[in-house]
Parts: structure tokens; C-alpha cells; sequence
């Protein structure tokens, strides 16, 4: 119930939602924090899943399997050392089952076809490709 009430109150605040920009802009030392690592690697496996489905509707559309494989590059990355090296403040897990939510939600209202998107998940997706190389080798800076 708290969960309903949590997204329902941050869908109608749509407008301050921070794109994945926005945050590592009020978060520049992003990539020594794990918790930081982990919430935008996280947030960037999810909003590829989500174009990677939404692509994958399209007849004849092969870049649905590159959608889908980089969102596993963030999700496992990000995900092998969220187990072992962090410990989440209780709300954590809100937020991101909230931006999970809010991808789903909207993937399908940005997305122009032919592999094209506006707004918001446009914006995210931009942005995790520029830092793609971080997470791909991930484990090894980590390690």
C-alpha cells in the first residue's frame, strides 16, 4: 500500500523527475560513491530493458538484441557488486522500483519508432551509452 501511494504521489510530480544527467550532474563524484554507481547503473539497466521491449514490437527491428544486451551489461555489473559491497538505505528500494515503474509506464509515449525517442527516456538512454564504457568494465575498477 505504501508502495501504491509512494509512485501515485511521484507520477503526478512528473515534471521533477531527474533525468540520469541531472543526477550525476548533483552527484560529480558519482563514480567514487557505489551507492551512486549502483543507483545509475540500475536506473540505466532498467530504462534499456524497457526500450529494448518496446523495439522489439516492431517487425524487422534487429536492434532489440543490442537493447537487450546492454541493459544486462548494467544489471549484472552493477547488480555483482550491490551484493557483495553495499548496504541500501530502506528507500532505495523504492525509488527504484518506482523508476522501474515509471520506464514501463512512459517507454511507449517516447518512443517514435525506428528506433527513436523523446523526452525523458530519450535523454537517460543518451547518457548511459556515453558512460557504457564505465560499466562494462565495472568489476575490474571495482575489484
Amino acid at each position: 500500500m505504501l508502495l501504491v501511494f509512494f509512485i501515485s504521489n511521484i507520477v503526478f510530480a512528473h515534471n521533477d523527475i531527474l533525468s540520469i544527467d541531472d543526477y550525476m550532474n548533483e552527484h560529480p563524484r558519482w563514480k567514487n560513491e557505489l551507492s551512486n554507481i549502483i543507483y545509475i547503473g540500475t536506473r540505466c539497466g532498467m530504462v534499456f530493458f524497457e526500450a529494448s521491449n518496446e523495439v522489439s514490437k516492431e517487425i524487422n527491428n534487429k536492434n532489440a538484441e543490442k537493447y537487450s544486451y546492454v541493459s544486462k551489461i548494467f544489471f549484472y555489473n552493477t547488480s555483482d557488486i550491490a551484493d557483495n559491497k553495499v548496504i541500501w538505505p530502506p528507500h532505495t528500494r523504492l525509488i527504484l522500483e518506482f523508476y522501474g515503474y515509471f520506464y514501463k509506464q512512459n517507454i511507449f509515449k517516447n518512443y517514435l519508432g525506428n528506433d527513436e525517442f523523446t523526452g525523458l527516456i530519450k535523454k537517460d538512454l543518451e547518457t548511459c551509452i556515453v558512460n557504457y564504457d564505465f560499466f562494462e568494465k565495472l568489476p575490474k575498477v571495482i575489484s
